[in-house]
């Protein structure tokens, strides 16, 4: 059952214990554009991990990802070093995929991601 999501004057005084980082990803192979986004997962995984609260929970939402995509999440996984593993034997698209983590997620708060995503310059 997913938490009770709050509102904006509800969120004040919360804390780490209340948020749910998320990443969505989606590395279907590894050539072409594809050829260094497991290095890309690697890195966005590893700051991401380095810089959230102990206390905020990893979720990843493999979108039908590859054998070798897959087999380092359940490294990391069995690591402990993500909390809840989501995985679609198939690309659902990004709105799916977030509906799906908003709907499964324990936290009232959501910190949302993608890996491989590039942010624009300002």
């Amino acid at each position: 059952m997913a938490a009770e999501r709050l509102g904006p004057d509800q969120l004040s005084g919360a804390g780490p214990e209340g948020v749910l980082a998320a990443v969505l990803v989606y590395v279907p192979h590894l050539r072409g554009y594809f050829l260094n986004r497991l290095a890309v997962l690697d890195l966005c995984l590893k700051s991401l991990l380095r810089t959230k609260p102990a206390e905020t929970p990893l979720l990843v939402f493999d979108n039908g990802g590859c054998e070798e995509t897959r087999d380092y999440l359940a490294m990391l996984q069995s690591e402990g070093r993500i909390d809840y593993l989501v995985r679609s034997r198939m690309n659902v698209g990004t709105l799916a995929a977030i509906r799906m983590i908003v709907q499964i997620s324990p936290k009232p708060i959501l910190a949302y991601c993608r890996s491989g995503t590039r942010s624009a310059t300002l």
